[in-house]
């Protein structure tokens, strides 16, 4: 009865853990799945955000110079600004895809991007005290209230994160 005993004992053991395999795998599927289409959701979110965003200097720029071109009447002064502007609309058009290009390589080839300590605050300081000029040319101040706090990650994007936002401030604000 000993070895009968013995065998089934091995027999459930091993009926046991192929039913726990194939149970891991099937969730592992499911988790991927879902997982899966997750991402494939917040790449249609995206690409929909990013669509919008260009629409909009693309409009801009549009209706300033339709109505340059149909309006030849409109005194130089009219003129200039509408180029201008669509300008400044081309500028924040190139900055879009610079953003868009630089997403893209993050996505494809994190591992390009040095990952290290870096103080957010003094990144800050860097970036106002870089764009000093164009600031108090504006005549804004900013004040860095940010903790002195390390976090892990890349300088030169955190850097871009926050040069683009001081100068979309100065721009826009």
């Amino acid at each position: 009865a000993d070895p009968l005993l013995i065998i089934s004992l091995a027999l459930l053991l091993s009926l046991s853990l192929i039913v726990t395999i194939l149970l891991s795998r099937h969730f592992e599927k499911e988790e991927k799945a879902a997982a899966e289409s997750q991402r494939s959701q917040l790449k249609h979110e995206m690409t929909g955000n990013i669509s919008h965003e260009l629409k909009t200097p693309i409009s801009c720029m549009r209706s300033y110079l339709e109505t340059i071109i149909n309006h030849p009447e409109l005194d130089n002064e009219k003129k200039d600004l509408f180029i201008e502007r669509s300008y400044l609309q081309s500028l924040r058009l190139s900055d879009m895809i610079r953003d868009i290009t630089l997403i893209t390589k993050l996505e494809e080839a994190p591992e390009l991007f040095k990952i290290d300590a870096i103080n957010i605050k003094l990144v800050f300081e860097e970036v106002c005290d870089e764009l000093e000029d164009q600031i108090s040319k504006a005549q804004m101040s900013v004040t860095n209230l940010l903790p002195p706090v390390c976090i892990r990650g890349n300088y030169q994007l955190l850097y871009s994160i926050f040069r683009n936002l001081v100068e979309n401030s100065v721009k826009y604000a």
